[in-house]
């Protein structure tokens, strides 16, 4: 009996002894183990954070170019529209600005073909989905009146963009986030596109596109040289783009104009007018004949009005101005 009395207190002390020599061993597993997962939390949390800014940054880099490409394709199928319907848009600035934000027109629920992919809103999209492959949930808010668009010049569009973005981990949403605004520019500019007055004016068998004449025109030789070429001149009593886009021929601060060639329009059995050569005046069915001849031009047909044979530095034969 004492026999095993003795046996049992070496068997308690020797598993005495063992815990003595493994608790610090456990101890230290178990400090490593949460300092492990503390250092691999933190790094994670770093790599996310690096992310999001760098998603953050991708976005101020790509914005202006997404404005521009959207800028460009909402001209481009502004005048395609006026061209192939032969009708005028209600409001061009409003067409633009929808255009722009969702590739459609105001009066149409459908993306109008040109404009592709080539529109804010699907961009912001492509964005956010981006943002998941950076360990991120993303937010890009804006409306259509975030959008404006304005002539910035007689050749050229200035379409003014605001962004909000909005950006999270997926995985820890509460760990940070970001928040920050982007405003960014687009210039467009016209020269090269159809003008849709010529469209509108011509049951679409007469086109010209704008092309801008590299200097003044003073004199007939310049006159003529500008009629060769078929150039637009700025000239603040003709209409801008915009009123173009709408088929209107009123007065406008950064308006164009071109000299027509009657003879294109006789050729399509289009009817000619005894009017002022100028293309808003001869478009103008509503006002009295003011066509007189130019001295000295190569163009025995050319007709302008007093106010413009001063405009433009030549003489009208008599009876005249």
């Amino acid at each position: 009996m004492a026999v095993k009395t003795l046996k049992a207190k070496k068997s308690f002390f020797y598993s005495i002894a063992v815990l003595i020599v493994l608790t610090p061993l456990i101890a230290l597993v178990v400090f490593y183990s949460i300092s492990s997962s503390q250092t691999s939390s933190s790094g994670v949390s770093k790599v996310v954070s690096r992310e999001a800014v760098n998603f953050i940054n991708s976005i101020d880099s790509d914005f202006e170019r997404a404005l521009t490409t959207s800028a460009k394709s909402a001209v481009v199928s502004s005048i395609s529209r006026v061209v192939s319907e032969g009708q005028p848009l209600d409001d061009a600035r409003l067409s633009l600005e929808n255009l722009a934000y969702n590739g459609t027109f105001p009066d149409s629920a459908s993306a109008y073909p040109t404009m592709g992919f080539n529109y804010l809103s699907r961009w912001a999209s492509t964005m956010q989905n981006l943002s998941r492959y950076y360990g991120l949930n993303s937010t890009i808010s804006f409306s259509p009146s975030d959008i404006s668009v304005s002539s910035h010049g007689p050749f050229e569009l200035l379409f003014t963009a605001n962004i909000s973005v909005f950006t999270q981990p997926s995985s820890n949403p509460g760990a940070f986030n970001f928040t920050k605004t982007y405003s960014t520019t687009a210039v467009v500019s016209i020269e090269g596109f159809e003008d849709p007055l010529f469209a509108l004016n011509s049951q679409g068998l007469v086109s010209r596109v704008f092309k801008q004449n590299a200097s003044g025109v003073a004199g007939v030789a310049a006159l003529d040289q500008a009629i060769a070429q078929k150039y637009y001149v700025p000239d603040a009593d003709a209409p801008g783009f915009l009123n173009k886009l709408e088929g209107n021929l009123f007065a406008s601060e950064f308006g164009i104009e071109t000299i027509i060639n009657p003879n294109e329009f006789i050729a399509q059995d289009l009817p000619a007018h005894n009017q002022s050569h100028v293309d808003f005046l001869y478009f103008n069915s509503t006002l009295s004949d003011q066509g007189v001849r130019v001295t000295g031009s190569s163009y025995p047909w050319l007709k302008l009005d007093c106010a413009h044979a001063a405009f433009y530095g030549v003489t009208a034969q008599t009876p005249g101005c």
